[in-house]
């Protein structure tokens, strides 16, 4: 896990900045990559790295080179540099393949295998990894710069086209501070996704960012940079199509959730390579409980982590069930409570850090869990994902199956109607929060209503209209919850991975029958559980077969029933108490003032609390126009 960076330029050109200039750009990485740093360098391309050491530590320093660059000489088509931030859990099976075509490795670090498999088979490699990752690899002999991230974007990877005095620069980053560093390119804010963010707390919006001209790698995309024309020529393409899910299940639905404990067994076993202490997070919830539960029986021994304030109810206390957890499994269960000081501290300094505004307040909480577990452990496991691909979140897929169960439903009203159900300030909201002006500069609300909608285009009847709701949740929540967990553990220098969101579990969800996922039983019926062939006991019943209905079948055998059937929960704060000093500064800010209605933030500042959410992505966008504007 690591902070990738890098410009280039057309061949012949010189770059714009000087090396201690690229130097200290890659360096605003280096929470991500504390270990080591790295600098490859031509007359018109530089590559960089800040290296956090998961695998083989001791070696596997990036950028990392394979072959010859001497034209003439045997490898010099093979000649490949690379800089890379991710994991590649099948890179043992992937090693002895190239192995058997030739190819010789002189690390045990997973960057080589990334590198030679791309060496081997050019982007078709990147469809057989199963991992997280974000790289960029120049290959010197076609001058051609290839940037490609993961099919669930679980790492970050973020670039922009510089006009500099020399010429155009493309500028790639794990992060957008990075770029925003480069001396030539303009800070200002892209409104439209502002005015999305206050809708959908996300940063940003299909390709862009929060940033005017700076852009997104999208998930399963891949950028192609010529630099051996005149001027810069970017070829994009999908490497992944997400919406093949191959041919549906035609299994009961015992036998998919017995298919679905195995296959997710597998993934958490694979989640486990690492040179270096792993830990998990452990919130007492069904997700995180079931990961935890699965790594015990790969480590020897595990330590568990549970973050979240001291103040809630016992039926929605993490602590209290993630005690319950850690007793069963016998990890070492660390505790850290978050307090109001903490989380008013906090939460600023994270946004002038990442640069970015935070998506969800639980950010803060897992960013306080990593720093504990930093002094114990580099990876941890984390269970997002599950909600996304399982149907997960209660009443809003209640809501969708209701609204999708009218045969009348059309692609504009599918598109209002999520957009409506996902809302914390609702689009027909926003003439009392933003100012006339942003409203214009905002396209008032078109591009986010269009990228939704593309999610809607299909809809025939209602497995289909619900299949395109769970499609356009993972689009929008799953890829916020997974960029919030990168943001969260990399200040802390710790390494996040998601068992749950992983492409072979995501492709089995998908081809599953909608009421496997998500069904009405009544409360006294129970489901019976899957029979397991290494069950001490298969009695347990799962009372409440509602969200993630197969999930629960499937690990209901080994989980405590209290476990089973709680309803979601995860790392939960009072932050709606916790936002009094940030509101009531609100007023005084002259960046606020040029953005939001006096209504709204005069609202924001009598009762924050009253208005959670329309004070937290306030609040939020008002600290960050400070942090960059101010």
């Amino acid at each position: 896990m690591c902070g990738i960076f890098g410009l280039a330029t057309i061949r012949g050109r010189q770059l714009s900045v000087r090396q201690d200039t690229i130097s200290r750009m890659r360096d605003r990485l280096a929470r991500r990559g504390p270990d080591d740093a790295g600098l490859w360098l031509d007359d018109n391309i530089a590559l960089a790295h800040r290296r956090l050491a998961i695998q083989d530590p001791q070696h596997g320093q990036q950028p990392m080179v394979i072959g010859t660059p001497a034209p003439g000489t045997p490898g010099h088509n093979n000649h490949f540099i690379i800089t890379y931030n991710g994991e590649l859990y099948n890179h043992h099976e992937l090693r002895y393949e190239l192995e058997q075509l030739g190819r010789r490795f002189q690390t045990n670090c997973d960057t080589e295998t990334v590198l030679h498999a791309f060496a081997q088979w050019g982007p078709e490699a990147f469809t057989r990894f199963r991992g997280m990752f974000a790289l960029a690899i120049y290959h010197p002999e076609s001058h051609t710069l290839t940037l490609a991230r993961d099919p669930l974007g679980i790492k970050p990877l973020y670039y922009a086209i510089i006009d500099t005095p020399a010429g155009r620069e493309f500028v790639f980053a794990s992060e957008p501070v990075a770029i925003l560093d480069h001396p030539h390119m303009s800070r200002q804010p892209d409104w439209t996704v502002v005015s999305s963010y206050l809708t959908t707390i996300r940063t940003t919006l299909g390709s862009r960012s929060m940033f005017e001209g700076i852009n997104v790698v999208l998930p399963g995309e891949m950028i192609q940079v010529d630099l051996s024309r005149d001027e810069l020529e970017i070829r994009k393409s999908l490497w992944h199509d997400e919406d093949d899910a191959g041919t549906p299940c035609e299994v009961t639905f015992d036998e998919a959730a017995y298919e679905l404990n195995r296959l997710i067994e597998q993934s958490v076993h694979a989640h486990l390579i690492s040179d270096v202490p792993t830990c998990a997070l452990l919130s007492g919830g069904l997700d995180s409980s079931i990961i935890s539960l699965l790594a015990t029986d790969s480590l020897e021994h595990i330590n568990t982590y549970c973050a979240g304030a001291l103040i809630f109810a016992e039926d929605n206390d993490d602590f209290a069930f993630a005690r319950v957890m850690a007793r069963q499994i016998g990890s070492d269960h660390v505790e850290v409570p978050v307090r109001m000081k903490e989380f008013q501290e906090r939460w600023p300094w994270m946004i002038s850090e990442l640069g970015i505004p935070l998506s969800t307040p639980n950010e803060v909480a897992i960013y306080l869990a990593a720093q504990r577990m930093s002094e114990d452990a580099k990876v941890t496991l984390s269970g997002e994902g599950a909600d996304e691909f399982f149907a997960g979140y209660e009443l809003t897929v209640r809501r969708a199956a209701k609204f999708f169960a009218d045969r009348d439903v059309d692609t504009a009203r599918a598109t209002s109607f999520f957009l409506d159900t996902q809302a914390w300030v609702p689009l027909a909201s926003k003439v009392d929060v933003l100012t006339p002006d942003m409203i214009g500069k905002a396209d008032d609300d078109a591009t986010l209503h269009d990228v939704v909608s593309k999610h809607f285009t299909n809809i025939t009847d209602y497995e289909s209209g619900m299949r395109a709701y769970l499609h356009a949740q993972q689009s929008f929540n799953l890829a916020g919850l997974l960029s919030r967990l990168d943001t969260s553990t990399m200040l802390a220098s710790v390494e996040g991975r998601t068992p749950l969101a992983d492409r072979v579990i995501a492709r089995f969800a998908r081809q599953l029958p909608f009421d496997y996922l998500f069904a009405d039983v009544p409360a006294d019926n129970h489901c019976t559980v899957v029979s397991q062939p290494h069950a001490a006991s298969s009695t347990a019943t799962v009372t409440a077969c509602h969200a993630k209905r197969i999930l629960r079948q499937a690990f209901a055998y080994r989980l405590p029933a209290e476990i089973v059937d709680r309803p979601k929960a995860s790392f939960p704060l009072p932050f709606e108490y916790w936002m009094s000093n940030q509101a009531e500064a609100l007023p005084h800010s002259s960046m606020a003032k040029e953005i939001f209605t006096p209504k709204a933030i005069r609202t924001v500042a009598e009762n924050p609390a009253g208005n959670w959410s329309l004070a937290w992505p306030i609040l939020n966008l008002s600290l960050w126009l400070e942090t960059h504007w101010g």
